[in-house]
């Protein structure tokens, strides 16, 4: 079947067991229509390991299956060049006797092209490397080689691409621009995508769902919006605690410096971006930059008001609280000192206004 016209139906079920010494993993994992997943937990929770199990790179038990082909089970062990997947490591592993042209070439007449877009001229203007293409990886920077490296992966056409923590080893300048890339990429081609990290910052421009381990368990898997207002998992409980809602854009108006973002509780009104109407666009609020009042403000420099109400309310040590707000169907997180808890008589149920302070399109 042609792959752009089954990306929406992608299906990855995994119930793997893998022992390495003393560190066990246990992954069982349904992940339906994949976008883009990251794999998230701290150092030595089991991400990469997870990750090489998937592509055959390690030898667990178990059964892993991506659409309707089985790579894994009893007496099955299907190799990883025989997998249709890319692979993007820590460091960019480039061939250092071939230039960037023929390092990105290598690899793509191996495999069927099943994603038309993906092109070589594409990939390079997406990539803005047009001035590597003549030179070889010793003349690259750490940023620049992972461009390439990102580059060679998707020109080999995967149904399946795994990265892993691709910007861990790069500055923050190269970083930053190959996010921006990456987000571009993923919203163009919409290969399937398990991307391990230990950034919150590059989940939330990412990704779409989540899968949370720890010494080498699944706690949760999920969309995004909901395990970061999960009040059973750490996320709402960080001091930059934040939440992802999804929004449509209405229109950008560069004279009043001002987008319009449709969601299920009204318009928000975010710093401009040149953004077409129509588009799909995250966007990210800190549970910090949301006051609460129980009568609707006036006179105020605040443009973001909405009616809310409490659905839930933790107390976070001794002096602050986490709110969760439903905002017109969509969550929203406040904190706020348990001082101004006390104060407003804010409980379960409790019905006022957000006001939101700033918002951050992702």
């Amino acid at each position: 079947m042609n792959s752009e016209m089954n990306m929406n139906t992608n299906q990855l079920s995994i119930n793997l067991h893998l022992t390495k010494g003393e560190f066990q993993l246990k992954a069982n994992i349904e992940l339906q229509n994949v976008g883009v997943t990251a794999i998230y937990g701290p150092s030595g929770s089991g991400k990469t390991t997870l990750l090489r199990s998937i592509a055959g790179l390690e030898n667990p038990q178990g059964f892993c299956k991506f659409n309707n082909e089985v790579w894994l089970d009893q007496g099955l062990q299907v190799p990883t060049f025989k997998r249709p997947i890319a692979y993007i490591f820590q460091e960019s592993n480039l061939f250092d006797h071939m230039t960037v042209e023929k390092n990105l070439l290598f690899g793509s007449k191996r495999r069927q092209k099943i994603y038309s877009k993906i092109t070589f001229d594409h990939i390079v203007e997406v990539l803005q490397i047009q001035h590597l293409l003549f030179r070889t990886p010793s003349e690259l920077s750490g940023g620049e080689k992972q461009k390439v490296a990102i580059g060679r992966a998707l020109l080999s056409h995967p149904q399946l691409l795994l990265m892993d923590e691709p910007l861990s080893m790069i500055d923050e300048g190269s970083k930053k621009q190959i996010l921006n890339h990456l987000e571009t990429i993923f919203k163009e081609f919409n290969i399937p995508t398990l991307y391990v990290t230990h950034s919150k910052n590059e989940v939330l421009q990412l990704a779409k769902s989540l899968i949370l381990i720890e010494n080498g368990n699944i706690k949760a898997q999920g969309k995004l919006e909901f395990i970061l207002t999960d009040s059973s998992l750490p996320f709402l409980h960080e001091k930059d605690a934040v939440v992802s809602i999804p929004t449509t854009s209405l229109n950008s108006d560069i004279d009043s410096g001002i987008t319009k973002l449709q969601f299920s509780g009204g318009v928000f009104l975010a710093p401009f971006q040149e953004i077409k109407q129509g588009t799909s666009v995250g966007l990210k609020i800190s549970a910090r930059d949301v006051s609460l009042c129980l009568e609707r403000p006036i006179n105020t420099s605040i443009l973001n008001i909405f009616p809310a109400k409490v659905t839930e309310v933790n107390l976070e040590g001794h002096s602050q609280a986490t709110i969760t707000l439903d905002v017109g169907g969509a969550t929203v997180l406040s904190k706020i000192s348990q001082k101004s808890l006390q104060n407003l008589n804010i409980v379960k149920g409790t019905k006022l206004y957000a006001q939101i302070k700033a918002v951050a399109l992702v």
